[in-house]
């Protein structure tokens, strides 16, 4: 198993050499850990930061990576390749929120989080970090969805506190 992963790897770097045309290109071999973690949160693309991430046997910080890519970086089609093979859980849009409040909250990355929430599927974590960042729209969205009788009765309850 070992050597297929390794195998892999050298021919994502293949191909990230054939994609430069002669130019320097993103080393993805003999990498120290930092390093690892560094290219898949702001270079590499999903599926190339799942095999990195095997091939390096490191757990891939997947809101780190949506915050970079997305959030900060803009990138749309990051954000549809990962929902294509991932989904969008509490716990990573929690993390990609925590990073955006230590970075600094901007109208930009502000929208990017909307669009973000627009995919979370449990509505309490949705209303929770659109109360929390002032997204009206998509406030009012949980507020007029089937589950508004289950946000009174926790999330109304229990307040808006991060980190719930």
């Amino acid at each position: 198993m070992e050597y297929s992963r390794q195998a892999e790897l050298v021919a994502l770097q293949i191909a990230h050499l054939k994609k430069t045309g002669g130019a320097p290109a993103l080393r993805l071999l003999k990498l120290s850990q930092s390093a690892v973690t560094f290219v898949i949160t702001h270079k590499l693309r999903v599926c190339e930061a799942q095999l990195v991430g095997r091939s390096y046997n490191h757990t891939v910080d997947w809101g780190a990576a949506l915050y970079h890519q997305f959030v900060r970086g803009g990138d749309e089609s990051y954000l549809a390749e990962y929902l294509a093979v991932l989904t969008l859980t509490p716990e990573v849009t929690l993390d990609v929120v925590k990073k955006l409040e230590h970075e600094g909250i901007t109208r930009e990355r502000r929208a990017r989080v909307a669009v973000l929430l627009t995919h979370v599927e449990e509505s309490d974590t949705v209303y929770r970090v659109a109360s929390q960042l002032g997204l009206k729209g998509s406030i009012d969205t949980c507020l007029a969805s089937p589950a508004a009788p289950y946000l009174r009765d926790t999330v109304f309850v229990q307040g808006c506190t991060y980190g719930q």
